[in-house]
């Protein structure tokens, strides 16, 4: 049983960092429209440095800092769609 929860956290926590990477890109590539896209990209930033810097200096406390801001704008945009749609299509608007 233990085995099972270790591989579909890993698969999760694999799903995570793909995404990231992929708004990532799109602030990279010049694709981001939007300031929710945008705040996508730099949350994803953030929590992939946040990554690098657990895995290099294990214990550091700034790893959670920047890991916890940048899941925070990762999932900003969706947790709007929900419960601000008002305030969510104004970040979706074209900048």
């Amino acid at each position: 049983m233990n085995l099972l929860v270790s591989i579909i956290l890993t698969l999760v926590y694999a799903l995570v960092l793909a995404y990231c990477a992929r708004n990532v890109l799109f602030v990279l590539s010049g694709t981001a429209r939007n300031y929710a896209e945008w705040s996508q990209g730099l949350g994803g930033f953030l929590y992939l440095v946040a990554v690098v810097v657990h895995h290099v200096h294990p214990g550091t406390g700034i790893s959670w800092v920047a890991g916890s801001i940048g899941f925070a704008l990762v999932v900003l945009p969706d947790v709007l769609h929900w419960l601000a749609p008002r305030l969510y299509q104004r970040l979706t608007e074209n900048c």
